[in-house]
């Protein structure tokens, strides 16, 4: 993504708001939220999606892509070798998120892995083989709180955003199965979220109606989420942290769930390893983050341990290189 230095005014930030909470919305839409004529919203948001200010994309949900490994790494790196390294992890087409870390020597990503045969190629030979990483630790995904993805910044009226708000769907245990039309419109919408349905019918050979109904059931089975990715800064949001927690096991779903519910997450998921809960927080400033994390976490007796490392720099997200 590219134009991270773009100012936006109030108007910018409320249409990029509206976008968090509907990628998809019509222009009129997200005019009538936004409070401008739509006129207005589509000459603002021409630059922002054009220059990859703002990108609108479609996330796999690595729980429903049969055989996926879900992994978060912590790679820790020679001096002055971060970037380097952050670098190469953004290259891999399975990193979905790589973030370099404050302290200097750390690199953190979400990687969702193909197959097992991938898995001991990245953990066995691609990480050994990158002569900047000193160690590294892995931990596998086990659950992701769906309500923690998504972050948006709370810009617009409650009832405007609830207006734009598409219907909750809770995916199935059993992911609807996918054909070659549906793997190709997922990567149709990965590309572009807001590609218009005649083009998504045009580029797969179906009928325009038929675009949208299978778009609608890879949303509502959960195999896709809608993601608007913003620079959060350019949104009044300049601080965003990795949180690290160790919870007893009876207490997973509740510091999960109660992190996941709180306006400042973007993810919050439950992992092997012995910091089981890792979850990314956003927030206006340091008092902020202060307030949000003693707010939410200082009276919780189920945490045993406890890590926040703020970020430096973001190098990827939702699987796109940044700018």
């Amino acid at each position: 993504m590219t134009g991270a230095r773009h100012a936006l005014d109030d108007v910018d930030r409320k249409l990029v708001a509206a976008l968090q909470v509907n990628g998809r919305a019509s222009w009129g839409q997200v005019a009538a939220a936004v409070g401008v004529s739509e006129r207005t919203v589509v000459r603002r948001a021409g630059p922002l999606l054009g220059g990859r200010v703002v990108r609108v994309t479609a996330v796999r949900n690595p729980m429903c892509l049969p055989g996926v490994i879900p992994l978060v790494l912590r790679l820790r790196c020679k001096p002055g070798r971060t970037p380097l390294v952050a670098d190469a992890v953004a290259a891999l087409s399975s990193a979905l998120e790589v973030l370099c870390l404050e302290g200097g020597d750390e690199v953190y990503a979400v990687v969702f892995v193909p197959g097992p045969r991938e898995q001991r190629s990245l953990l066995l030979k691609d990480l050994p083989a990158m002569s900047s990483v000193t160690s590294w630790r892995t931990h596998r995904l086990l659950k992701i709180f769906p309500e923690s993805l998504g972050w948006r910044a709370p810009l617009l009226d409650e009832d405007k955003a609830a207006a734009l708000t598409p219907a909750v769907f809770t995916p199935s245990a059993t992911p609807p199965e996918q054909d070659g039309v549906d793997l190709r419109l997922v990567d149709l919408l990965a590309a572009d979220g807001r590609t218009p349905y005649s083009d998504l019918a045009r580029a797969t050979g179906i009928s325009e109606s038929t675009a949208r109904r299978k778009v609608a059931r890879l949303l509502a089975g959960g195999v896709i989420r809608l993601a608007t990715e913003v620079d959060a800064e350019l949104l009044g949001y300049r601080m965003e942290a990795v949180l690290w927690l160790s919870v007893r096991p009876a207490g997973l779903a509740r510091v999960g769930g109660l992190l996941a519910a709180g306006p400042a997450t973007r993810l919050v998921a439950v992992t092997s390893g012995s910091s089981n809960v890792v979850a990314t927080l956003v927030a206006r400033d340091v008092d902020e983050l202060y307030e949000v994390i003693t707010g939410t976490l200082g009276e919780l007796p189920d945490i045993s341990q406890f890590e926040l490392t703020p970020v430096l720099r973001a190098v990827k997200r939702a699987g796109t290189v940044l700018g």
